[in-house]
């Protein structure tokens, strides 16, 4: 099992339900965009590091730290974005994610625990000269070896 494997699945759950299901982000990235050319609001789902047993340890389990990034325009200077939609959007789609996690608390041949590892997050960013809120959340995820 890899991080990437694990980042992989947790981008294609939240895909499906962020993009294709409910429409609330532009894209969901498994990766940090170094440059996200004014894309709002949109997710990236990065590993914040994991830890593997004792080599001497009977268990094979891997944990990792994965780290659900929300990113959403927050800039009244263009006009066309008022702030109270922009904090109406994170809250929405950080209520939808935490759903899909829930829902999600085992993958079948991917890992056999989700769950919260911290307090979100949220913070201003900018970026490429746009301002983005940001909301932080980790979480934990347990998998075989």
């Amino acid at each position: 099992m890899t991080r990437q494997i694990i980042i992989d699945h947790v981008a294609m759950l939240l895909k499906s339900r962020l993009v294709e299901q409910d429409n609330l982000v532009e894209d969901v990235f498994n990766y940090i965009p170094s440059n996200p050319e004014g894309i709002s609001p949109f997710v990236a789902i990065a590993a914040r590091g994991s830890q593997r047993p004792k080599l001497t340890s009977a268990r094979r389990e891997l944990h990792v730290n994965v780290i659900i990034y929300i990113y959403v325009l927050f800039t009244h200077t263009a006009g066309d974005i008022v702030e109270s939609e922009s904090w109406a959007a994170i809250n929405s789609i950080e209520q939808a994610i935490a759903e899909t996690l829930a829902a999600n608390k085992r993958a079948e041949g991917i890992w056999y625990n989700l769950d919260w590892a911290d307090f979100s997050s949220i913070d201003l960013l900018v970026l490429d000269n746009q301002g983005y809120l940001l909301e932080s959340i980790l979480t934990r995820i347990t998998a075989n070896t």
